[in-house]
């Protein structure tokens, strides 16, 4: 038996190992009720038994031979589409929203009733097939979407190294499935391929173990994005000296309105106060109570627009939207609602 199979089984051995462990933990921490939602909980479990049996199929000799095989395949084409859920939950506010249209919560069991069901039956061929990898390759690059967006805006750390991760494992399977289609599988079933894709996995388990549990490990519950502002952890008072320097001036810039500056952003910010981003970033989520860097420029602006709104009849509401920093007057009335739950103009009429 050459290396590279001793290799590619021990990493594979390694990624299985790393899954059961996680499912363990997982239903652990589901049994304690520690940060996680049953659907997270399912979603989750899913996914650990989709990259299990990614780990079987993708493999210089996988196991197609066994009566689990139309199971096999099923988990494996669904991998990309079940880390999509998986994304969702974790990135976005689908569990707050699902509250709200339980109903909703069916699509995916239906979807899920079907794609098994058309495996099984159905042995996973034809035309949906094609389907179903376009649609795979929609949902990994709705990944990547989430996880660049509103980066720079984002002042949590542990949610900024929770994108970077989905961004990793996200582009780690396009390449897996990219090399796997333009190669028509032969790449990945030669011993080269099949080691390449053991890495693959590993490194897609561990995204996904740091990113579930390291959190739970430490003690510390997942962030939430369910609301843009937290209560303050450390009293301005009580900060290390280089820590209340930036803080006083970082208040006199607000008190000359450098919040009005257009285009704005944390790190034009942290380059104004000549100080580093991720001292800046702490200082505003830490100290201030701001997941968003967004947020705080909001709640800067917002008692400025409403000053602006009544005692400047002059200036347009547009005017008035540019005056502040805002790109367009569509942000403008997007955050002045979100505050107020009025437009500005019906502000003003008051």
């Amino acid at each position: 038996m050459s290396q590279l199979i001793l290799l590619d089984l021990f990493l594979r051995s390694l990624c299985l190992g790393q899954l059961l462990f996680f499912l363990i933990w997982l239903i652990t921490l589901t049994v304690q009720r520690r940060s996680l939602t049953v659907e997270r909980s399912l979603v989750a479990t899913l996914l650990i038994c989709c990259l299990g049996a990614v780990i079987f199929t993708m493999h210089y000799r996988p196991p197609l031979a066994l009566a689990a095989r139309p199971i096999l395949l099923a988990l494996t084409d669904g991998l990309p589409i079940v880390f999509w859920l998986y994304a969702l939950h974790s990135l976005t506010r689908v569990e707050v929203y699902l509250q709200a249209r339980p109903w909703l919560k069916l699509i995916p069991a239906l979807y899920a009733f079907w794609h098994v069901a058309y495996f099984v039956l159905g042995q996973g061929r034809g035309t949906v097939h094609e389907v179903l990898h376009l649609a795979s390759g929609l949902g990994i690059l709705h990944i990547i979407f989430l996880s660049i967006r509103s980066w720079r805006d984002d002042l949590v750390d542990a949610r900024r190294r929770k994108r970077a991760l989905f961004l990793i494992a996200a582009c780690a399977l396009i390449m897996m499935y990219v090399i796997s289609e333009v190669s028509g599988s032969r790449f990945m079933r030669s011993e080269v391929g099949s080691l390449f894709g053991a890495l693959l996995m590993l490194s897609l388990s561990v995204s996904f173990g740091v990113n579930h549990f390291l959190h739970a490990a430490l003690g510390q519950p997942q962030p939430h994005t369910d609301t843009e502002r937290a209560s303050p952890n450390t009293p301005p008072h009580s900060l290390p000296q280089e820590h209340s320097a930036l803080y006083l001036r970082l208040e006199s810039f607000i008190h000359d309105q450098g919040f009005t500056q257009p285009n704005l952003t944390v790190s034009k910010l942290a380059s104004m106060l000549d100080t580093k981003e991720y001292l800046l970033r702490n200082l505003i989520n830490q100290t201030l109570g701001y997941r968003n860097f967004s947020s705080y420029l909001n709640d800067q602006r917002m008692p400025l627009a409403c000053d602006w709104l009544s005692s400047k009849p002059e200036l347009s509401i547009t005017d008035i939207a540019l005056n502040l920093g805002y790109g367009s007057i569509t942000s403008f009335n997007r955050a002045f609602k979100a505050r107020y739950k009025m437009a500005p103009r019906d502000h003003r009429a008051t």
